[in-house]
């Protein structure tokens, strides 16, 4: 072999050693950095683990199938013990189909008042699930509603005291007469009957602000929606006469709610007399039930002369009326109550005219079909 092969072969050997180290050194310092950025990426793990276990509410991470990969102790607290592994639509039914639904919000049958939020995450299709413990905010909800109704109860106390002194005042002057012994039997007749309905008036009264302080009452059940209807109309019946006609439509003959029963009945009587005090012939009054989304609707239709516009935005405050025997308080209460079962009243104009009063309540999750009835 030439000197000069010899020298080549020496060269490309040592470029070639030379190359193998630097590759090797490379190497290790890829080691190093995989070593330091897997210690990084578990410290970042166990301190998300951490964040995620200190939150108060609940946390339950879905794979793309449903299947809970991972949950925090509030999610075990609130939904119980061993949900790693398992399917959530099982652990919904178990839990939650239990629960009181009162709108977004679902009461335990242990008392505990939770939401439940599902949001996407970026990964594989995975779902996060929130579950939020509001039992406390329910209650300061609950109580500041309650003492707002308080607070307008003592606004009020002037008011209701003037309220209760014309009747009273009426009463006692026909009480008064009753007791003549001078009066014939037609008379007496004449001057009992409106002695007592002096007193109807102050009961009326009374009846309203209970109604109105209690904001529905606590009595809670699983209403029929249509039923509740019927209930209402039986009411009406001893003041339909041929100059009115009460018509019932149900266009969700499966709608039901959760509520108190006497309250919901009280709130509708009190639209649908409304509109009896308000027409005197040929009223047409229309109560209608329907189902839009989640929400069940309770309409309560007229052809009367409607609301003034320039008093609409009165009608539903306390002791408003327009009339000279009237208490005021029949659509406070009607308010009242929408509100006490997590819904709302308020008023549309019907383009042929007249008045209708929607009362839009949190439903129950239950389908429903067409029907009418008159």
């Amino acid at each position: 072999m030439l000197a000069s092969e010899q020298r080549n072969l020496s060269d490309a050997f040592s470029t070639f050693s030379r190359a193998s180290e630097r590759l090797e050194t490379s190497y290790r310092d890829l080691e190093r950095r995989i070593a330091a950025l897997t210690a990084e990426l578990g410290e970042t793990r166990r301190e998300r683990a951490e964040l995620v276990d200190a939150l108060p509410g609940g946390v339950v991470v879905l794979d793309a199938g449903g299947t809970v990969l991972e949950s925090n102790p509030a999610a075990r607290d609130l939904l119980g013990d061993s949900l790693i592994g398992r399917r959530w639509d099982e652990i919904r039914a178990r839990v939650l189909e239990s629960a009181t639904r009162l709108g977004g919000e679902f009461a335990l049958p242990n008392g505990r008042r939770v939401s439940v939020a599902e949001r996407p995450l970026a990964a594989a299709g995975r779902r996060i699930v929130l579950v939020s413990d509001i039992t406390e905010v329910s209650l300061v909800r609950e109580l500041l509603e309650r003492n707002k109704r308080l607070s307008s109860l003592g606004e009020m106390a002037a008011v209701l005291a003037h309220q209760v002194r014309t009747p009273l005042a009426a009463a006692l002057l026909y009480a008064s007469q009753v007791a003549r012994a001078s009066l014939t039997s037609e008379e007496r007749e004449r001057f009992a009957q409106k002695l007592l309905a002096r007193l109807d008036d102050m009961e009326r009264l009374v009846a309203d602000m209970l109604a109105f302080t209690r904001g529905g009452g606590r009595a809670v059940e699983e209403l029929d929606v249509n039923a509740l209807i019927e209930q209402v109309a039986q009411c009406l019946e001893p003041r339909l006469d041929r100059h009115a006609r009460l018509t019932i439509r149900t266009l969700a003959p499966q709608l039901k709610l959760q509520g108190n029963a006497q309250a919901l009945a009280g709130a509708l009587l009190n639209l649908a007399n409304n509109a009896l005090d308000a027409v005197e012939e040929g009223l047409e009054l229309v109560i209608e039930a329907r189902r839009i989304g989640e929400c069940a609707e309770l309409r309560v239709r007229d052809n009367g002369p409607g609301v003034p516009q320039e008093i609409e935005g009165r009608i539903f405050e306390p002791f408003f009326t327009t009339r000279g025997r009237g208490t005021g308080l029949g659509l406070a209460v009607v308010r009242a109550v929408a509100e006490a079962h997590g819904g709302a009243v308020e008023l549309e104009r019907p383009p042929g005219g007249g008045a209708c009063f929607v009362l839009r309540l949190p439903a129950l999750p239950l389908g429903g079909a067409t029907g009418a009835r008159r």
